[in-house]
């Protein structure tokens, strides 16, 4: 099917990823070999647990066809943010690794065959496209995306992405972007949905070893929130750190769509702090959560403000990482 970057319309049947088509089958499969092969069932019964029809048919996929953990990168940026942007693709982003790469690139090879896909971390710059009459938290039947930002221009490097909505940090930003995400795991098959500040250079080598070593790919990631934690006493539970999180895709999908606009605000602090206001959506969850503590694995240097200090870390002090963190900060 025709790809496209503007989410949140009715998707045709056809929008289904080969993925989604190979799962669903090996499903039917096993649902009439089960039927088939016991000795003591009644016509029309179904003797076996769905949900581990499911679990089964999924691992089996992923073990014979050996599918490695995906993720996707949203770097936070605005429309007139395109000289740091420069300096980031000139930077962590310019690996010669075929594991990173555009967030286009990730779905055309999804496409062509999701089991030959070398991607495994998809980028994309993040921004808010929409004018100043768009709400800053994406509450309408609205596409969910844009192809340019509200000037009307679109960044020739091809690697941005416009959210529908008023262009915040504190309002909105985030869970409109876990929308995003969410809405693409379904049709790509992305793992994790990761944030990350344009102040933050990231070391994409430990991502990929966290990647492997760390984090399971669905159906086994399940509620899982990670980043380096902090302490809030407003709302007395442990947050991720604005610079860098990420949660998995169910996770996502809670706060981007089961969670409504209504919902998020009224879970807010009257100041709106992201990151703390991601925290509490989280657990607003009605099942555990599952942290993961990058307190002592920190895969990225925060803040760097200026061009030079970021070049800088990015050329000599690398060698820095993973941080590892004393404490937590209230």
């Amino acid at each position: 099917p025709e790809s496209t970057r503007v989410i949140g319309k009715m998707r045709p049947v056809a929008m289904k990823s080969t993925l989604s088509i190979a799962v669903t089958a090996a499903v039917s499969a096993l649902v009439l070999s089960c039927l088939m092969h016991s000795e003591d069932h009644r016509p029309g019964e179904l003797f076996f647990d769905t949900d581990d029809v499911l679990r089964s048919t999924t691992k089996m996929t992923i073990e014979n066809k050996t599918l490695p953990t995906t993720f996707l990168l949203g770097i936070f940026s605005y429309s007139a943010g395109e000289h740091r942007r420069k300096y980031i693709r000139d930077t962590y982003l310019s690996i010669d690794d075929d594991r990173i790469c555009k967030l286009d690139e990730f779905i055309r090879q999804t496409e062509e065959n999701p089991l030959t896909r070398r991607c495994l971390v998809a980028y994309t710059f993040v921004m808010g496209g929409g004018g100043l009459t768009r709400p800053p938290d994406h509450n309408d039947f609205e596409p969910l995306t844009r192809d340019t930002d509200r000037s009307g221009y679109a960044d020739p490097e091809g690697d941005c992405t416009y959210l529908n909505i008023k262009e915040n940090m504190e309002d909105g930003k985030s869970p409109t972007y876990l929308k995003f995400g969410a809405d693409l795991a379904r049709d790509y098959g992305i793992d994790y949905i990761g944030k990350l500040d344009d102040d933050s250079v990231l070391s994409l080598k430990l991502l990929f070893k966290l990647l492997e070593e760390d984090l399971p790919p669905a159906p086994y990631n399940t509620r899982i929130y990670a980043g380096a934690p902090r302490l809030s006493r407003i709302k007395n539970h442990v947050y991720a750190a604005g610079e860098f999180y990420f949660l998995s895709n169910d996770l996502a999908d809670y706060i981007g769509n089961d969670l409504t606009a209504e919902d998020r605000e009224e879970l807010r602090i009257s100041t709106h702090v992201e990151d703390l206001d991601m925290g509490s959506f989280v657990h607003s969850h009605p099942r555990p959560i599952k942290y993961v503590n990058l307190a002592a694995y920190q895969i990225y240097k925060h803040p760097l403000k200026t061009e030079q200090a970021f070049r800088e870390f990015w050329e000599t002090k690398m060698y820095e990482l993973p941080g590892r963190g004393t404490k937590m900060t209230w």
